[in-house]
């Protein structure tokens, strides 16, 4: 299959954890917030194979309200001249979108919105509570990440309590959640619902949080938007028991049972991806001409998920990594083919004499 993206990760400079997505097929990674030095020398070190690592794209520092202490991290922004310049710094320093956190006010968020349009650049991340999620497709946030693509008074869907008296706002009504998703999908707005990260975040909720999406995830289908596939992973989930790389086989299966077809979920972690960051020219399928980043499995995934995880060579860039390196990668390193040695001539030859047949 091709390889793997995950498109919500926050861990792009910890090398143990980008050798492990390679080890589990991810040859490529959205890093949604991070030190933007740091994650520029992480993705120079993998593009010159100092590091066996994914693919990088990254946004650097998030983009966050006045209530949050600053860091290397988290851009504090107090006023639409404070976001435009943040803007203007962020594309000088290289970054490939720009990432919008929480509390951000209105003026500042359309500040935001418009000097990313300017500079030609996309932003995605959170809706702040100062616009709606229809506001935020309508002025080109590109994707949203988690369930933020409700708006902020229904998070009553996620308490069975409040659903059994029947006291759901009326913008969180089917029809008008269904009218918002038609929206997404006119404006080209993508979705990265995250949901396997609210076993760690909400672990008590998890159950109800669940069952809704699943509800939700129709509704996502009927309207032709557009999903990603992305685990939120960073070391505190970790710390809860998320692992780097597994958890977004996890999160296929998870939107497989919310009623996605094994290859709608297989999309949204390979040519979906491709095709959300403009490399579809170059990535996200297998044929000819194409970058070879590819992940050969024993089974088939389309007959069950779950196979995605039965992964016997990953080929990253070109660069064959057989099983004994991947494992070597599960337990603290990875060794790299030199000079693009094929570590699996019998299996490649194998798969060319059935293409030739």
């Amino acid at each position: 299959m091709p390889g793997l993206w995950d498109m919500h990760i926050h861990f792009g400079s910890d090398d143990r954890a980008l050798r492990l997505l390679l080890a589990f097929g991810i040859t490529g990674a959205r890093d949604m917030g991070g030190d933007v030095a740091k994650l520029t020398e992480s993705r120079r070190r993998i593009k010159s194979g100092e590091l066996a690592g994914p693919r990088l794209v990254f946004a650097g520092p998030m983009l966050e309200g006045p209530s949050t202490e600053p860091s290397n991290d988290t851009w504090i922004i107090h006023s639409p001249d404070e976001a435009r310049h943040a803007v203007d710094s962020l594309v000088a320093l290289g970054v490939d979108f720009i990432k919008v956190h929480d509390g951000l006010a209105r003026d500042t968020y359309l500040a935001v919105a418009n000097a990313a349009k300017a500079k030609g650049i996309q932003f995605a991340g959170h809706v702040s509570a100062s616009v709606t999620p229809g506001e935020a497709s309508a002025l080109g946030q590109k994707s949203i990440e988690h369930l933020e693509f409700l708006p902020k008074p229904c998070g009553v869907l996620f308490d069975p309590a409040a659903r059994a008296a029947h006291h759901i706002p009326p913008e969180c009504e089917p029809a008008a959640l269904q009218a918002t998703l038609l929206r997404f999908a006119e404006n080209g707005t993508w979705l990265d619902p995250t949901i396997g990260s609210f076993r760690y975040f909400a672990p008590q909720q998890w159950p109800a949080i669940f069952a809704e999406f699943c509800d939700l995830a129709t509704q996502i289908r009927q309207s032709g938007v557009l999903i990603l596939a992305g685990t939120d992973q960073s070391s505190f989930l970790e710390e809860k028991g998320a692992a780097p790389g597994r958890s977004l086989h996890e999160e296929l299966a998870l939107l497989v049972t919310a009623g996605f077809t094994p290859a709608q979920a297989l999309r949204a972690a390979t040519s979906n991806a491709a095709l959300f960051l403009g490399l579809a020219d170059s990535l996200g399928t297998i044929e000819a001409g194409k970058i070879a980043n590819l992940v050969l499995l024993e089974a088939d995934p389309l007959q069950d998920i779950r196979n995605t995880r039965r992964i016997v060579a990953v080929i990253a860039e070109g660069r064959v990594f057989d099983r004994k390196a991947l494992d070597g990668a599960l337990g603290g390193g990875l060794g790299i083919a030199p000079d693009g040695v094929n570590l699996l001539q019998p299996a490649v030859a194998q798969m060319r004499s059935r293409t030739a047949q």
